[in-house]
């Protein structure tokens, strides 16, 4: 069940999901062929390195970056996905009210993290965009670049994820238990790579 089915179709809230549901699309697919391109350069660059003894002046660099684009929008995604971890050994023992407060509390703190990370970031872009890297001479904001756009859209995930729990809180007759919230939570658990 996906958060949507929470919720009616037409509201503001419904109409964020969808949104962030197809930017969840568009991160795994670009993290996935990220991560593909990083393994085929260094394949590529292997070959060339022992059987030829020679190399691709760029491929360090490039790989790096394609790393960084994988590793960020991934995250971003299984946030979506909710297919990080989550403890919930000792949570599940407390009250459902008390278990719905710590859920909020976490949503506010994953948006808090990820807004610092994200001013700290455009806070360094100046003086990054004057730094150029070595090998292909470009700025060195672009490294920085996947975490900033990946930190905006766990930032609206976590505001949804919360926006949704309190909604459905209030709605329902008695306090959903966390586990069963984050199964209701649920953005992107129906994507499938065979698009």
């Amino acid at each position: 069940m996906t958060s949507e089915s929470v919720l009616d179709h037409g509201t503001a809230l419904a109409r964020f999901g969808r949104g962030l549901r197809w930017i969840g699309r568009a991160e795994l697919h670009l993290a996935v062929i990220a991560f593909a391109f990083v393994a085929g350069l260094t394949f590529y660059q292997v070959i060339l390195r022992y059987a030829f003894a020679g190399s691709i002046w760029w491929a360090q660099e490039v790989a790096q970056l394609a790393m960084l684009v994988s590793y960020f929008f991934g995250i971003a995604y299984v946030y979506k996905a909710n297919q990080d971890i989550v403890i919930l050994m000792i949570v599940e023992r407390l009250p459902a009210a008390t278990q719905l407060t710590l859920y909020l509390a976490i949503q506010a703190l994953i948006v808090l993290f990820c807004l610092v990370v994200f001013a700290q970031g455009v806070l360094l872009a100046p003086s990054q965009l004057n730094f150029r890297t070595y090998i292909l001479n470009i700025p060195k904001f672009y490294s920085t670049l996947p975490l900033l756009l990946a930190s905006l859209s766990m930032a609206a995930t976590a505001v949804y994820f919360g926006l949704c729990a309190w909604r459905h809180w209030r709605q329902a007759a008695t306090t959903p238990i966390l586990a069963e919230l984050e199964g209701k939570l649920t953005l992107l658990h129906d994507v499938r790579l065979e698009t």
